[in-house]
């Protein structure tokens, strides 16, 4: 899987090289890093040369991190996070709100995007949902996190997310 996670990374940065040699505007790319990434190598010792490889700034490469990735090796995975961070690698905590969803997590990755779940949108709307997904966005927003929401589909849905403060929305 690393190896796989390896070429995905490897062509995502030969591919933002290519667009801007053809002069195209190039905007960030996400890609996953997964548990077995952070096991198999060390992020900051493949992820800093390839982005030097292809003449890329950290900056262009968003690294996306699955909650489930800080459940074994904490401090190792936290450790690999902030050096990327560091490095200038924004960090996104992926699927938030799905299995583990520690609120530890926060005061100890330096993450710049919280991405929820698509399961927060696609539930059957009620007040209760509504709260919830309310109080998860001011409390990203008042520790000074942009938020991210999958799975949207509907005008009603974006406009939703829009009215509760929340920066993008993909789907």
């Amino acid at each position: 899987m690393a190896k796989m996670d390896y070429y995905v990374w490897e062509e995502s940065c030969a591919a933002v090289k290519r667009w801007r040699e053809k002069g195209l505007v190039t905007v960030p790319i996400s890609v996953n890093i997964s548990r077995a990434d952070f096991i198999y190598f060390r992020g900051q010792d493949v992820l800093q040369p390839l982005v030097e490889k292809y003449g890329l700034e950290p900056s262009d490469l968003h690294l996306e991190v699955t909650e489930s990735a800080y459940v074994d090796h904490q401090e190792m995975v936290i450790s690999q996070i902030n050096s990327l961070h560091k490095r200038g690698f924004p960090i996104e905590l992926d699927d938030f709100g799905t299995g583990y969803s520690s609120l530890s997590m926060f005061s100890h990755m330096n993450i710049d995007v919280v991405k929820l779940d698509m399961s927060f949108i696609r539930q059957a709307r009620s007040e209760q949902n509504d709260k919830m997904l309310q109080h998860i966005i001011t409390m990203c927003k008042a520790m000074g996190l942009q938020v991210l929401s999958e799975g949207v589909e509907t005008e009603e849905q974006l406009q939703r997310l829009l009215s509760m403060g929340c920066d993008y929305v993909q789907g």
